[in-house]
């Protein structure tokens, strides 16, 4: 049936126009201008101004909420997560994903104010802390990984990056060839999970009672 969803860090509103099509969609996020332009990408979604710290919604409000690269942006991140739990309604599904492995940290974690990267065992800690049962979790961008090492850990090593450099577009049949090469992990990540790669994927759930 049709349920609510929260778009936590909804940035721009590419995810939350995916989401429109599982009933109605909530987006927050701590940036104006993100929502301003997230408002024209999905304009059935309702957008709020506001902090995850402090969710400005009743509790178990929404049957599921996304997280999607953002909790490692936020320095609070137990703050954060006792939000989601508490806008979630017993039984709700919190999916999240995170970079991983610190060792992995590079000028452009700097950049994008990371405050931390993360391993299947800290993330999936951090989510039981605050009550939630870890249903499926796993790396992902295995495929890439060893591209992601190359990049990191010799072309980003010293590198300073600002708002110019920080997104280079690739050549179209490059972005292609990386997409391909993914793909397979989305359906791989249906009945299995990954040793390695270079984010996380969690789903979570609220204890129905």
């Amino acid at each position: 049936p049709p349920i609510r969803w929260l778009d936590a860090g909804c940035g721009g509103g590419t995810n939350t126009l995916l989401f429109q099509g599982y009933g109605e969609v909530y987006g927050i996020d701590i940036d104006k201008k993100a929502l301003e332009f997230a408002q024209r990408v999905a304009p059935q979604a309702h957008f709020i101004h506001g902090s995850l710290v402090d969710l400005p919604f009743e509790s178990g409000f929404f049957h599921v909420a996304s997280a999607l690269d953002v909790i490692e942006h936020i320095k609070e991140e137990d703050k954060v997560l006792k939000e989601l739990y508490r806008v979630l309604c017993p039984g709700g599904f919190l999916i999240v994903t995170v970079p991983a492995f610190q060792w992995l940290w590079s000028a452009l974690d700097d950049t994008v104010q990371h405050q931390r990267r993360y391993t299947i065992t800290t993330l999936k800690s951090a989510l039981s802390k605050v009550g939630f049962i870890i249903k499926k979790s796993s790396y992902f961008f295995f495929t890439t990984f060893p591209l992601a090492i190359i990049q990191k850990k010799i072309f980003l090593r010293n590198k300073r990056l600002n708002e110019d450099n920080l997104n280079p577009i690739l050549p179209s049949f490059l972005n292609n060839l990386l997409y391909y090469a993914c793909l397979w992990e989305t359906y791989f990540l249906k009945i299995g999970k990954l040793p390695w790669g270079s984010s996380i994927v969690a789903v979570a759930q609220k204890p129905s009672n």
